[in-house]
């Protein structure tokens, strides 16, 4: 059975941290019986130290809509930020040219949404600028992201 390309990018950032017993890592599963019910994000993961809440979002396009930013869900991650040590984050899948993805804290993006005279999130120059190029290998036909890495890297 075909899956759609971004549980297959979900399924592939997570496989290195999963059965990695420094990290908590929780799928919190899609709602979708209970019309306007929303989840803070797609994972939870707990490094020992801080909290990452992270929606991950892919896309064959060169920039994500903020349509695809669900507003509940903004809104619960912008809420949580003065808890100490969570981090809430959106990582970003470009599926060509080398399949760039990048992490960037929501702050910056809700900044970047609240300021923007477009109606997305482009890769060029922003995501550039402003993400963090989050390492990947292309292995056969699936792709190898270091998230511990950038994870155990992070400093705020």
């Amino acid at each position: 059975m075909s899956k759609w390309p971004g549980k297959k990018f979900e399924e592939d950032f997570t496989r290195q941290i999963d059965n990695n017993p420094n990290y908590f890592v929780h799928r919190i599963r899609d709602v979708q019986w209970y019309a306007g019910s929303v989840s803070i994000a797609d994972y939870l993961i707990f490094n020992g130290d801080k909290l990452f809440a992270m929606e991950l979002k892919s896309t064959k396009w060169v920039s994500i809509p903020f349509s695809r930013l669900n507003m509940k869900q903004r809104q619960m991650m912008l809420n949580n930020l003065p808890v100490d040590n969570f981090i809430p984050w959106y990582i970003l899948n470009f599926r060509r040219d080398n399949n760039p993805t990048y992490w960037i804290h929501t702050e910056t993006a809700e900044q970047y949404i609240g300021e923007a005279d477009r109606k997305s999130i482009p890769v060029k120059p922003f995501l550039d600028e402003n993400g963090t190029n989050i390492d990947s290998e292309l292995r056969q036909k699936r792709y190898d992201y270091n998230v511990e890495d950038f994870i155990n890297n992070y400093t705020k």
